[in-house]
């Protein structure tokens, strides 16, 4: 028997996320239940998008706090044929590893990687590589905060283009509010503060409440969490599949 045969694990990211977290998880015997509480999506085509990306050769530097914000600027750059315009020199700086790691597949090799995991970390960082006097572009989501933004505009121009946005799904499976409704669970996995929001309106429309089992990776998640009333059970010391899954492994072993 494997060692995590019989436990149920509800995973709430999108489908299309990084599946490396559920896959280690079922390698050691949990029974994943896949219930994606958010999709992602490209922005709709707008003036402003179009404004930028036509003057994106002004750019100095081009800053990503996400993959999806580098998946979804590269496809529009594609679709549009400005990718050509972006000046050779331009420098790219990423949010954590994998961030970095999204660059690559574009062939890109990051100027600058951060070594914390949340845009105020981030902030600090490149605050101390003295950027001053640059044009730099911040591709983002709808929901990401305006941290990077306001920090880095004193000594630069900045702007700020949301390149996908963050839909919360338009229903719950019944079988999903009974199975929490009934206990018949032992975690519920968060990867996004907007799935925690997600969560919490469908649990508010069912008249579900409780301490819900929750595991949340990273800080900003986990502050989410705690916001809307619930402490996390487990919070991951880095926000990455492999070392969240290991984690859970250890606390799910316990009960």
């Amino acid at each position: 028997m494997r060692p995590l045969s019989g436990k149920i694990v509800i995973l709430t990211q999108p489908l299309a996320d990084d599946d490396s977290l559920s896959s280690h998880l079922e390698q050691v015997g949990a029974e994943i239940i896949r219930y994606p509480l958010i999709e992602i999506m490209p922005t709709r085509e707008s003036p402003e998008k179009h404004s930028v990306f036509s003057q994106i050769a002004s750019y100095t530097y081009i800053i990503f706090t996400s993959k999806n914000g580098v998946s979804y600027f590269f496809e529009y750059a594609a679709g549009s044929n400005t990718r050509k315009d972006i000046r050779e020199e331009v420098r790219y700086a990423a949010i954590g590893n994998k961030t970095a790691a999204e660059l690559q597949k574009y062939g890109i090799q990051a100027s600058y990687v951060s070594r914390g995991n949340t845009s105020e970390d981030f902030v600090q960082e490149l605050l101390q590589q003295n950027i001053t006097g640059q044009e730099i572009l911040l591709p983002l989501g709808t929901l990401a905060p305006d941290t990077l933004e306001q920090s880095l505009s004193s000594y630069n121009v900045v702007t700020r283009l949301n390149v996908y946005e963050t839909r919360y799904v338009s229903i719950i499976p019944p079988e999903i509010i009974a199975r929490i409704e009934g206990n018949r669970y032992d975690l519920i996995i968060f990867t996004s503060p907007s799935a925690i929001e997600s969560f919490m309106h469908f649990m508010q429309q069912a008249g579900i409440r409780g301490d819900f089992r929750m595991a949340c990776i990273g800080k900003t998640t986990a502050r989410k969490a705690t916001e809307m009333g619930i402490q996390p059970l487990l919070v991951s010391s880095k926000p990455d599949g492999a070392v969240f899954a290991k984690e859970i492994y250890s606390y799910l072993s316990t009960l």
